[in-house]
C-alpha cells in the first residue's frame, strides 16, 4: 500500500509541475516538442499542436479538481492530435488512479517503446519497477473466432476485429467478452479471470436461423352463389287468373247461349228476329270467349316469364308487364 502511494504521489507532482510538455513548450518551437511521434507517424499540423496543448493543460486542471475519467479523455485526445511518449506516461497514472491496470500497464509500455534512449534511466527503472506491480493484476485473453472481421468487446467496450496478433489484457475478475458478425447470430460469455491468467476464447458463430416461410392457406373451395329470391309478379297472375275466370264465365254463357238457340229453332211461332237475335248472342259470347282465351293465354306466359326472370337483371320499373285489353283486340309490352 505504502508502494502504490509512493507512485501516486509521483505521478501527482509530475501533474502538479505541468508536466514535461509544458517547459518544452515555452522554450522550444511547438512542433519540435509536441510532435516527437513514432517514427511511422504523419508529423501533426501547427493546428493539431495548438489543440493538443490546449487538451494537455485542460487535463492538468480535471486531474487536480479529481475528475479522472474527464482528464484521461483530454490526454488521449491530445496524444491522438500530437502523438508523444511523454503523455502516454500522464495516460498510465491516470489509469492507474482508475484502477485500470490493464489500461496503465499497456500504456506504460508503450512509453517505453516510443521513448527508448530518450527516456531518463531513473524513469525507466520506476516506470519498469510499476509494470512489475500491475502485471500480476492483469490477465490475458485469446479470443479467436471461425469468422474473420468479427468485432470483439469486452465488457461492451469495443477492443477490435478478429484476428488479433496479440492478447487482449483485461483487469483481474468476472469480464464479459461479447463477439458480433454480420450475417452470424452474436454470442457472449462472462468469464472469470484471476491475475496472471491467460484464457483461451474460442467462438463459432452460427449462421443465423432460417425463418420457415408461413404455410399458405389451403385456397377456399368455391362456394356456389345463394340465389336471390324470386319475386312472384303477382300483379300479373293475379290478371292471368281473373282473364281465366272471365274465360269460364264467357264459356259458359256461350253455351248456354247455343242451347237456347237450339230450343228457338225447335219452338212454334218463332219469328226470324228471335232466330237472329239468338244467333247473335251465342257469336258474341263466342267471340268473348275466344278473346279471354287468347288473353289468358298470354298473361300466363307473361307470367311464367317474370317468375322464372332472374330479378338482378331486371329494375323495379321494367319488371313490370303491361296488357290492355280492348273490344276485339289485345295488347302487351314484355319487358326485356
Amino acid at each position: 500500500m505504502a508502494e502504490v502511494t509512493s507512485v501516486l504521489t509521483r505521478g501527482t507532482r509530475i501533474f502538479a509541475a505541468a508536466g514535461v510538455l509544458l517547459a518544452l513548450h515555452a522554450t522550444l518551437a511547438p512542433r519540435s516538442a509536441l510532435a516527437q511521434a513514432a517514427p511511422a507517424a504523419t508529423p501533426p499540423t501547427q493546428a493539431n499542436l495548438d489543440e493538443a496543448l490546449v487538451r494537455y493543460k485542460r487535463a492538468l486542471d480535471l486531474f487536480n479538481d479529481g475528475s479522472y475519467d474527464a482528464a484521461l479523455l483530454e490526454f488521449r485526445r491530445a496524444y491522438e492530435l500530437a502523438p508523444n511518449y511523454r503523455v502516454l506516461y500522464n495516460i498510465a497514472l491516470v489509469n492507474v488512479q482508475l484502477n485500470d491496470y490493464a489500461g496503465a500497464l499497456g500504456a506504460f509500455e508503450q512509453y517505453l517503446a516510443q521513448g527508448g534512449g530518450d527516456i531518463a534511466s531513473a524513469r525507466v527503472d520506476e516506470v519498469k519497477r510499476e509494470i512489475s506491480r500491475l502485471s500480476p493484476r492483469v490477465a490475458t485473453l485469446n479470443v479467436s473466432t471461425d469468422v474473420p472481421g468479427a468485432d470483439v468487446s469486452v465488457d461492451d467496450l469495443s477492443i477490435g476485429k478478429t484476428p488479433f496478433d496479440h492478447p487482449i489484457r483485461v483487469n483481474a475478475g468476472r469480464r464479459r467478452v461479447s463477439v458480433a458478425a454480420e450475417g452470424r447470430e452474436p454470442q457472449a460469455r462472462v468469464v472469470e479471470a484471476a491475475g496472471g491468467d491467460t484464457l483461451q476464447l474460442k467462438f463459432e458463430l452460427s449462421p443465423p436461423q432460417e425463418v420457415p416461410a408461413p404455410i399458405a392457406a389451403p385456397a377456399p373451395e368455391p362456394v356456389a352463389p345463394t340465389p336471390e329470391p324470386s319475386h312472384v309478379p303477382w300483379l300479373a297472375w293475379s290478371i292471368t287468373g281473373a282473364l281465366a275466370a272471365g274465360t269460364t264465365v264467357s264459356g259458359v254463357l256461350a253455351l248456354q247461349a247455343h242451347s237456347n238457340q237450339d230450343s228457338t229453332k225447335n219452338r212454334l211461332g218463332v219469328t226470324e228476329s228471335d232466330l237472329d237475335s239468338a244467333n247473335k248472342k251465342v257469336e258474341h259470347l263466342a267471340l268473348a270467349t275466344d278473346i279471354l282465351l287468347g288473353a289468358t293465354a298470354l298473361a300466363g306466359g307473361i307470367s311464367l316469364y317474370l317468375t322464372l326472370r332472374s330479378p338482378s337483371h331486371s329494375s323495379p320499373t321494367s319488371d313490370q308487364a303491361q296488357l290492355t285489353i280492348r273490344p276485339g283486340s289485345i295488347a302487351a309490352r314484355i319487358p326485356f
